[in-house]
């Protein structure tokens, strides 16, 4: 054996130890992985009652069930770092009042309240976009005149939302795209393709 070639043998032995050397090697996810997700803050309709603050609700509920899945996500500011991009528009919300007497004579006051928005989840990758339309409506009945509306359509965009339908689908495009080869699964906190 030439000297070169021994010295370059302890060299190695020297630095790794005499223990097995242990190669790393990274491997990059497929570009179908959605790891980071961004949500963009609903927009709304100007004849939406309430419509600021019920656009914000719409957008904290939805950023607080990505937050709850099972599967480990990033949340990212900029859309554009992101492998998928959730949005939505509050497109209606009104209420409508009415008063009853009871057989005591006593006057009850009824709120009730509609909301409609969409959201969509748009695929960064390859451009697929889903949508959800959500309707929903609240109802709540005070001895006084005035109740607070906006509480109730805040109620209402919960109920609408309480299904976790834009989850569903979340999950639905990672188990397909798993299925077919091409997504990532979530294994104890790894991802693995």
């Amino acid at each position: 054996m030439n000297n070169t070639l021994k010295i370059c043998l302890a060299m190695v032995f020297a630095l790794t130890g005499c223990g097995p050397t242990k190669v790393v090697v990274e491997k990059e996810l497929p570009s179908t992985c959605i790891i980071r997700i961004a949500v963009i803050p609903f927009e709304h309709s100007s004849e939406v009652d309430f419509g600021k603050d019920l656009a914000n609700h719409a957008t904290m509920t939805i950023t607080n069930q990505l937050r709850g899945m099972k599967r480990h996500f990033t949340l990212v500011d900029n859309p554009d770092s992101a492998d998928a991009v959730v949005s939505g528009k509050m497109v209606q919300a009104y209420s409508v009042r009415s008063e009853r007497l009871d057989p005591l004579k006593k006057k009850t006051y009824y709120t009730k309240v509609f909301v409609k928005f969409y959201y969509s989840l748009k695929i960064a990758k390859d451009g697929e976009t889903r949508y959800i339309s959500q309707n929903g409506s609240g109802e709540k009945s005070s001895q006084w005149p005035y109740s607070i509306t906006n509480g109730i359509m805040k109620d209402a965009i919960n109920n609408a939302m309480g299904d976790q339908d834009y989850i569903k689908v979340l999950n639905g495009i990672l188990e397909s795209r798993a299925k077919a080869g091409e997504g990532c699964v979530m294994e104890s906190g790894r991802f693995s393709t």
